[in-house]
């Protein structure tokens, strides 16, 4: 029985099953990737006009913003016919890039292509000439050849080494700019010469072919909302320190202010500053809308700028402004006190105006108003005459 018993006990226990023991993993290394950045792209492809523009990887010549995370985007783009030949029109005007390798490979086949252009487009004009019809099988040997085209530029662009093309020697190039500060001066001259700012549209297809700002410039809109505020702030900067030096070297300042409503109906105060060399705008105070417009509210905008300016009080020997009677009172009233040295003088150019628009509404002028009116019709009839002529 004490055998049966322990045989029974034997079995038993060796019919449990013994689930085995896992070897435990190895712990996988952290693969460290290196992060691409635009300067990493633009030190290895910047030869070929790419550039870093805020932070944007950008092609210079063509204006096309890239993925910077993708070679094989970047590649793509710089073995294009339109790069390449943007490229070469910039080297020619001494821009210091060079075209990717394979470009003659890429040359003779745009130049295959050229040809079987010019002879599809004579059987065209052959009436006999029957079109092939653009079935599948058509498409997929179209296809196919593309595939084989862009595989023998991508051998071509890794195996070759890269073309420099000499530049022209009559050519004039001036040194790389960057294209904000290139707008900043194209704005400044059309400005400063009192010409529209459309100007820049009709600009921006020259400097995309033809200069090594390609296709950056701004036009009209971008011009008019962010360049000319940019423009007109650096130019006070400019004209503020202008007028320090003067009174630094001893000179007087004369200020000159006037009050007006613009489209918007503000009613700005320009002011204007002059020494002995020179008058400069320097800005331009706002009345509130809520209030009159009066000597004690043309007085108070003049006061809050002026410590924006930075000039000394005491150099102001002279106010001019116009025959508005409430200007004079601003300074009589107010502004003397302000500018203890100053003397007030009326605009005699102003006045005279003034004068002449009163005697034209006299009785006895009725003739000379009759003869002024004819005057200025035919002025405009035979401007509209020449613009007819011009538009014809």
């Amino acid at each position: 029985a004490d055998t049966a018993t322990s045989s029974a006990t034997t079995s038993a226990t060796r019919a449990v099953p013994v689930k085995p023991v896992k070897p435990l993993r190895k712990a996988k290394k952290e693969r460290t990737l290196k992060t691409i950045t635009v300067d990493d792209r633009v030190a290895k492809y910047g030869k070929y006009g790419l550039y870093n523009h805020n932070g944007v990887l950008t092609c210079r010549p063509c204006g096309q913003r890239l993925d910077y995370t993708r070679d094989d985007v970047i590649t793509t783009h710089i073995t294009r016919d339109g790069h390449d030949r943007k490229c070469a029109a910039q080297i020619s005007h001494g821009a210091q890039y060079v075209l990717a390798a394979g470009y003659e490979e890429r040359e003779k086949l745009r130049q295959h292509k050229a040809a079987q252009a010019k002879e599809r487009a004579e059987q065209r004009r052959n009436p006999s000439h029957n079109t092939q019809p653009w079935d599948k099988e058509r498409e997929k040997k179209y296809r196919a050849q593309l595939t084989t085209e862009n595989r023998a530029k991508r051998e071509a662009f890794r195996e070759g080494s890269d073309v420099t093309l000499p530049a022209d020697s009559d050519q004039t190039t001036l040194p790389q700019k960057d294209p904000r500060t290139l707008s900043d001066d194209l704005v400044f001259v059309f400005l400063s010469n009192g010409r529209s700012l459309a100007l820049m549209d009709e600009l921006r297809p020259v400097f995309r072919v033809h200069s090594a700002v390609g296709g950056h410039m701004c036009g009209k809109s971008q011009a008019e909302t962010y360049v000319r505020p940019t423009v007109i702030k650096q130019e006070r900067t400019t004209a503020l320190n202008l007028l320090r030096n003067d009174v630094d070297d001893g000179g007087g300042m004369g200020l000159i202010f006037d009050e007006t409503t613009d489209c918007c109906d503000d009613h700005p105060v320009n002011i204007i500053l002059t020494t002995q060399k020179r008058m400069c705008y320097v800005t331009t105070a706002f009345i509130d809308r809520k209030s009159p417009v009066n000597n004690i509210t043309v007085a108070n905008a003049i006061m809050n700028e002026w410590p924006a300016l930075n000039l000394p009080r005491e150099k102001v020997l002279l106010v001019l402004v116009d025959n508005a009677g409430y200007c004079a009172l601003a300074f009589t009233a107010h502004l003397q006190a302000f500018f203890p040295n100053a003397k007030l003088r009326t605009c005699w150019g102003h006045t005279g105006n003034r004068f002449g628009a009163a005697m034209l509404e006299h009785p006895d002028m009725a003739e000379l108003r009759e003869y002024l009116k004819l005057m200025r019709s035919l002025v405009f009839f035979s401007r509209s005459l020449l613009w007819l002529a011009s538009t014809a």
